[in-house]
């Protein structure tokens, strides 16, 4: 934000702008999902915080911070809920599909950790 302002942005004015349009999103969102379901639970989405960071990181987000693009993690949501529609279909306990979700997870970080290292490694 320093040098920003030193630029002669005016931080504040973003920073506000920002909030403004992250409050004006969720408003949206909100008014969606209840007229998904024709009723609002305050605590409905409670618990789905590990599937955001997963969508995230299937989308190419580095776990090390500094890069990610909204379009990758709009795709690595998108495999996330394919991926449970396809558990559903298949009429999979709820057990496995944790299981199968996780090891998912957890590979594709495997993968982009391993990735980002080697890259690294050969720039040095």
């Amino acid at each position: 934000p320093e040098a920003a302002r030193l630029s002669g942005i005016n931080v504040k004015r973003y920073k506000m702008a920002a909030f403004v349009l992250c409050s004006g999103v969720a408003g949206v969102g909100g008014v969606l999902f209840g007229s998904r379901l024709g009723a609002i639970n305050p605590t409905a989405m409670q618990g789905q915080e590990l599937a955001v960071i997963a969508s995230a990181i299937l989308g190419g987000t580095s776990l090390y911070g500094g890069s990610g693009s909204v379009v990758k993690t709009l795709a690595g949501a998108l495999l996330l809920v394919t991926l449970a529609n396809g558990f559903n279909i298949l009429n999979l306990g709820a057990n496995y599909q944790g299981v199968i979700e996780g090891t998912v997870i957890v590979v594709a970080a495997a993968i982009y950790t391993v990735g980002g290292s080697r890259r690294r490694g050969n720039a040095h």
